[in-house]
C-alpha cells in the first residue's frame, strides 16, 4: 500500500495497471510469485525483495534524477496505460452505438 500511495494512484487503478485483482494486493507479502511478477513487470523500478518483506530499498534504482521526478514518471506511465484502456472502451462503445443505429434504421425502413 505504501508504494501505491507513493506513486499517487488509487488501489483500483494500481491493480488494473498490474493486471491483478484489488484483493491480490493484500496477499503480496505471502509470497505469491505470479502477483509479485505482474506488479514488478508493471513497475520495473519496484524492488521485489522489498515487496515481499517491506525491508530495504523500495526501488531498485534509488534515484534517476530525483525522487519527485521518478514518482511523476511512474505515475505518468500508469496513467498512459489507464488512458489506453479507456480509449479501447470508448472504441467498443462507439461500435455498439453504430450497430444500434444500423438496427434502428432497418427497423424504421421496415415500418
Amino acid at each position: 500500500m505504501f508504494f501505491i500511495k507513493y506513486i499517487g494512484l488509487s488501489v483500483s487503478d494500481f491493480a488494473f495497471s498490474c493486471g491483478i485483482k484489488e484483493t491480490d494486493i493484500y496477499t503480496v507479502s505471502t509470497g505469491r510469485e505470479m502477483i509479485v511478477h505482474r506488479i514488478c513487470s508493471a513497475y520495473p523500478r519496484l524492488n521485489p525483495a522489498w515487496l515481499h518483506t517491506g525491508r530495504g530499498n523500495m526501488e531498485r534504482v534509488k534515484q534517476l534524477s530525483s525522487t519527485k521526478d521518478s514518482k511523476v514518471e511512474l505515475k505518468n506511465d500508469k496513467l498512459i496505460q489507464i488512458i489506453r484502456h479507456k480509449d479501447t472502451q470508448i472504441s467498443r462503445l462507439l461500435n455498439l452505438i453504430e450497430e444500434r443505429d444500423k438496427m434502428l434504421s432497418k427497423l424504421i425502413d421496415n415500418l
